[in-house]
C-alpha cells in the first residue's frame, strides 16, 4: 500500500495529473485520476508499476472518457489471458457475445 501511495504522489508531480485516493479495510484502493488523457494514462501507468502483481493486486480503470480509454489499456496486465482467450474461442467461436469488451480485446 505504501508503494501505491508513493506512486500516486510521484504521478501527480511527473505527469501533472491529480490523484485522490481512498481505501477500504478489505485492501481495495480507489484512485480518482484527473488531467489530460496523456497525463491520466501516465499516472495510471505509474500506479500499475507500483501494483504488487496480477495475482496480488492490479490497477483497473473503472470509468474513463473515450479519450482516456483510447490512450491506455483499461484492464492492465492480467494473468491467465491465454486461457481466457481459449475459453472464449470454445464458447463463442463467432465472437458474437460482446466482442472486444473484455480484457485483452476478448
Amino acid at each position: 500500500m505504501a508503494d501505491l501511495l508513493a506512486a500516486a504522489r510521484a504521478a501527480e508531480q511527473r505527469h501533472g495529473a491529480g490523484v485522490a485516493l481512498r481505501g477500504t479495510a478489505a485492501g481495495v484502493l480507489h484512485a480518482l485520476v484527473t488531467g489530460t488523457p496523456g497525463a491520466t494514462a501516465g499516472a495510471v501507468g505509474r500506479l500499475r508499476g507500483a501494483a504488487p502483481s496480477p495475482r496480488e493486486g492490479t490497477v483497473t480503470v473503472l470509468r474513463a472518457s473515450r479519450e482516456v480509454r483510447a490512450a491506455l489499456d483499461v484492464w492492465g496486465p492480467v494473468g491467465g489471458l491465454d486461457l481466457m482467450r481459449a475459453v472464449k474461442r470454445q464458447l463463442d467461436p463467432g465472437r458474437n457475445l460482446a466482442p472486444g469488451r473484455f480484457v485483452g480485446g476478448i
